[in-house]
Formats: C-alpha cells, sequence, structure tokens
C-alpha cells in the first residue's frame, strides 16, 4: 500500500478511537443525568459522534481495514471513571466539566494528528477537521451548563 493509504489509515483509527471514546462517555452520561434539556444537548452531541465514527469506519472498510474498538480495559477504566465522578457530583455542572475535560482531550489528540498524518487524504484530513470542529463546538455548548 502506497505511503498515502498507510498514513490515512493512521489518521483514520485516530478518527475512530476519538470519536469511539466520545459516544461512549456521552451515552453514558445520558443515562445518568436528570435533567432533561441537558440529556437532549448530550443525545445531540453522541449522534455528531456517531455520523463521524461510521464515516470514519466507512472509509477503513474502503481502505480494506477493520476498524479498531476501544478495549476492553479502556472502557473499563472510562465506566469507572464516570462511576466515580457522578457518584461524588452528579449535576449538570459537574458533568458538563467532564464533557469539556473530554472534550480538552480530543482537541489536542486530533489536531496531534492531523499533524502527524499529514499526508492522508484530503477526505481523510476533511473528516479529522470535522471532528476538531465537533470537539471545539461541543466545548462551547458546555459552558451554559457550569
Amino acid at each position: 500500500m502506497e505511503k498515502q493509504g498507510c498514513v490515512s489509515i493512521d489518521l483514520l483509527n485516530e478518527i475512530c478511537s476519538n470519536a469511539e471514546m466520545g459516544r461512549y462517555t456521552l451515552r453514558a452520561l445520558i443515562g445518568i443525568t436528570k435533567d432533561s434539556e441537558f440529556r437532549k444537548v448530550l443525545a445531540r452531541q453522541f449522534a455528531e459522534y456517531q455520523l463521524i465514527l461510521d464515516d470514519s469506519e466507512e472509509m477503513l472498510m474502503r481502505l480494506g481495514r477493520v476498524p479498531k474498538r476501544l478495549s476492553g480495559m479502556v472502557r473499563g477504566s472510562v465506566h469507572a471513571s464516570l462511576k466515580l465522578n457522578v457518584t461524588i457530583d452528579s449535576t449538570s455542572s459537574h458533568m458538563a466539566e467532564m464533557v469539556m475535560q473530554g472534550s480538552t482531550i480530543g482537541i489536542i489528540d486530533i489536531i496531534r494528528a492531523l499533524n502527524e498524518y499529514n499526508a492522508a487524504a484530503e477526505e481523510v484530513k476533511e473528516l479529522g477537521k470535522k471532528l476538531l470542529k465537533t470537539e471545539e463546538n461541543n466545548f462551547e455548548e458546555m459552558k451554559a451548563y457550569l
């Protein structure tokens, strides 16, 4: 496989991981929050991650690759952290802060990946930029709940 294809696969795997982590976290918070308006915002953000995840998985399959999933260890660690955090404070404000922290990590990770895999196909880089914009918008949207 040519270099651009390999780099595109690497970037797509980063996009998949980032979007799946966002989706996994939001799904858990949607099930916990008692605030119906906050739940609607989380559900919309969840749907955005799902679309990006679907697109990245489709692109990977076109390149003959199977999308990597979050490992059981990562899922368990995230689940334990979420459980502990919401046990301490289950307010919308605290959950918004958690989403903002996750989005900050997502922003850093996708910027790093876009820079590292700059030789990827334009279509793949555009999806990465869409994910970056989604992370930034989600962060901004959570400010109203602090």
